[in-house]
C-alpha cells in the first residue's frame, strides 16, 4: 500500500477537508492530487473524494465510509 502525505484544508462542526500531497495514481496512471471532504455521522464518516493530475487531464471522483471499528 503507497502512503502519502496530507493536510486539512478546513473543518466545521462535522466536517473535514483535506487535501494530498502529490503522489501516484496507478488507475490514472500519473502524479496526483487526491481532495477529500468527509461528515461525521454518528460513528462513520461519509464522503467524497477527487483525484485530479497535477498536469491536468483526467480527474476521478467517488464516494466512501468508514465506520469506528
Amino acid at each position: 500500500m503507497e502512503t502519502y502525505k496530507g493536510k486539512v484544508v478546513s473543518t466545521g462542526d462535522s466536517t473535514i477537508v483535506d487535501e494530498s500531497e502529490p503522489h501516484h495514481s496507478p488507475t490514472l496512471k500519473g502524479q496526483v492530487v487526491t481532495r477529500t471532504q468527509a461528515h461525521l455521522v454518528g460513528d462513520s464518516l461519509i464522503g467524497t473524494y477527487e483525484a485530479r493530475g497535477t498536469k491536468g487531464g483526467k480527474v476521478l471522483r467517488g464516494r466512501f465510509t468508514a465506520k469506528k471499528g
